[in-house]
């Protein structure tokens, strides 16, 4: 499954959310229909009631939801009497005749009654405003609206972050969103001609001069005030002591160290084309925080400080580790920060951003990650991506990110390795002579292992071109055979793409987690281009026959053999590598692995410093002359 960065989204747009606030407008009524919906959803607030939140089938009389309304109505007044009665001394009975009378409900299409009779899916649709008594409702057919809103519980400085929400009949592409910073009442020295003056730790007996604490507020938007209304450019939202100044639009925030012991506040505009619906807001639960004085991988960043040369690739391969992986029997020693998902994505992001990559090749990707978090961000910095999931029930898979500054992406690929062995023909020498190992070939069709692979042309210079892949291999390390097997299943697929587009002389690379060490027989079989099987797995019994398996790629492990690259508590060693073509690339930097210092410094892996039980691996590569 591929998925490109500019997403189609259906109008109903749902992601994962906590807490919210919203800003209501009066006097409407929301009527939600979709067509894959067999009700009509009606949504308002009555009086100074609660909000009345019906559904009703499209096939039945609108007279039936009209009588609910009227019966409703009739109940809270009902309720509001005798509360009223119990807390109101000076409530007078005779007022209680009211509430013995059922209201009027009708209908409206530009002041004339909608007949009753006809059903709820063309009534709604074609009424303009619903009378409930007095009261006149405007209504707003398949209005966007949002749902819920939150931020995440941590914010920290120097990473990027995106709300958390649903929305209803609202398009992510056409929804807009806008950042605001928190400003203490006591901060504000003035407000003047559509600028804040700034009080920067002054004293009362101070003179206070403005140069250095102008804040201007030219760009800044209407921000919801407290009773629903807004304000005006020239203004600043005043709330619970703080002001709140506009920072930034769009659905990533880059938090700034000027952020840092304020909080912040998102507010979203649901659209769908030309439709706009009520604004929504949301404001963080605590301050942001300021990021560690260094991150482990900062030190790493010093030797990537800038992207390398138009004859160069720099690459990165990374295990991210899937939130869904993430559980606290797993890493008893982890943090509840360090196992937050929020709080690892701003970490995470952060991270990668700095390795200044042309290539960036990720495992165990969540969908919604990729989809609201890496590409939103990565899109921004020039980056194109592309995701294959694992099948079954696994919603992680594999992400690649190709910098468009560098590289054209001519073709990709992508395959299930437990169904592309039983449908091509490329595999009847393998499967020959693995065919009698029934238990490991058995658990290898279980597995929803993918590969994904990519041919990149050189934009600068367009005769280099390089195949790039990606993988992650089957985990049980009882079962190495299994992964031996599936590691030929992708050399035999990779061969098959290079002899069908003639590109014998175009070099690759091979990323991903193989959960082999070093001296293994994957590891063995990818660097030697062949592993002598087992006879006993032959399909044919007889003495002569051909146990090797083979490739003919000519790869190298680009980072060697590092002590690990997956660190925890229960197990330490390499298991992640960039294998690459050592006939026709050579590496000419290997960015160091962090120190072991700060790996051990929570004990393992993830931790508040290191996002992810896995350690990236870095390196640039060239092309050879010849």
């Amino acid at each position: 499954m591929q998925f490109p960065l500019k997403l189609a989204r259906s109008s109903t747009f749902r992601v994962f959310y906590r807490r919210s606030s919203s800003v209501n407008s009066p006097q409407i009524i929301k009527v939600f229909s979709s067509e894959e919906d067999q009700n009509v959803k009606i949504s308002f607030k009555y009086a100074h009631f609660n909000h009345f939140n019906l559904k009703a089938p499209k096939s039945e009389s609108v007279q039936n939801l009209l009588n609910r309304i009227k019966y409703m109505a009739a109940y809270q007044h009902k309720k509001e009497e005798i509360r009223q009665s119990v807390y109101n001394p000076s409530f007078k009975p005779e007022l209680k005749s009211n509430s013995n009378k059922l209201i009027d409900v009708c209908l409206l299409e530009n002041d004339i009654p909608v007949d009753d009779t006809i059903p709820n899916g063309s009534a709604w649709a074609q009424a303009s405003a619903l009378k409930v008594g007095e009261t006149l409702y405007k209504i707003k057919y398949n209005m966007p609206t949002v749902i819920e809103l939150s931020l995440p519980d941590y914010i920290i400085s120097g990473c990027p972050i995106r709300p958390h929400f649903i929305t209803e009949c609202a398009n992510f592409d056409d929804t807009l969103f806008r950042w605001y910073r928190s400003m203490p009442k006591e901060d504000v020295l003035a407000i003047d001609d559509g600028k804040i003056f700034k009080n920067s730790s002054l004293t009362p007996n101070e003179n206070v001069t403005i140069d250095d604490s102008e804040i201007s507020l030219k760009n800044s938007r209407l921000v919801p005030k407290e009773d629903g209304t807004f304000i005006n450019d020239s203004e600043m939202s005043f709330k619970n002591e703080q002001y709140w100044q506009q920072v930034g639009e769009g659905f990533v925030h880059f938090v700034s160290s000027e952020d840092v012991g304020n909080r912040l506040k998102v507010v979203c505009i649901p659209r769908l084309n030309n439709s706009t619906g009520c604004e929504f807001s949301a404001e963080s639960k605590s301050a942001v925080e300021a990021a560690p004085e260094l991150f482990p991988f900062d030190e790493r960043q010093s030797h990537t400080k800038s992207f390398c040369d138009n004859y160069s690739i720099r690459c990165v391969s990374y295990n991210i580790l899937a939130n869904m992986y993430v559980e606290r029997k797993k890493f008893p020693y982890s943090s509840e920060k360090a196992r937050d998902n929020y709080y690892r994505k701003q970490v995470l992001i952060r991270e990668l951003i700095g390795y200044n990559s042309d290539i960036i090749c990720l495992q165990e990707v969540q969908d919604r990650l990729f989809e609201f978090d890496l590409v939103p961000v990565l899109k921004k910095l020039g980056y194109v991506g592309s995701y294959n999931r694992k099948g079954g029930r696994r919603f992680e898979g594999l992400a690649m990110f190709v910098h468009s500054s560098k590289f054209k992406i001519l073709k990709e690929y992508g395959v299930m390795l437990n169904q592309v062995i039983k449908k091509q023909d490329i595999y009847t020498d393998l499967l020959n002579k693995v065919a009698r190992n029934y238990e490991d070939m058995s658990k290898l069709l279980l597995q929803h292992t993918v590969l994904q692979v990519s041919l990149l042309q050189n934009i600068h210079h367009p005769e280099l071109q390089v195949l790039v892949a990606n993988t992650h291999l089957y985990s049980n390390k009882d079962n190495p055979e299994v992964r031996l097997i599936q590691a030929a299943v992708c050399t035999h697929y990779i061969e098959h793409i290079i002899k069908s587009e003639n590109l014998e002389s175009v070099p690759m690379l091979f990323c991903g987690d193989f959960n082999s060490l070093p001296d293994s027989e994957t590891v063995n079989f990818m660097m030697d281009g062949k592993y002598e099987c087992c006879p006993s797995w032959h399909k044919d019994s007889h003495a002569s026959a051909d146990t090797i398996l083979r490739h003919n790629l000519t790869l190298d492990s680009a980072c060697g053999a590092p002590e690990y690259t997956n660190f925890t508590e229960d197990f330490q060693g390499c298991l992640d590598y960039i294998f690459y073509s050592r006939d026709l690339l050579k590496v000419s930097q290997v960015v160091p692995m962090p120190s072991h210092e700060h790996v051990v410094a929570s004990v393992a892996l993830p931790s508040e410093l290191f996002p992810s039980d896995h350690i990236a691996l870095i390196c640039t590569l060239q092309w050879n002359k010849s």
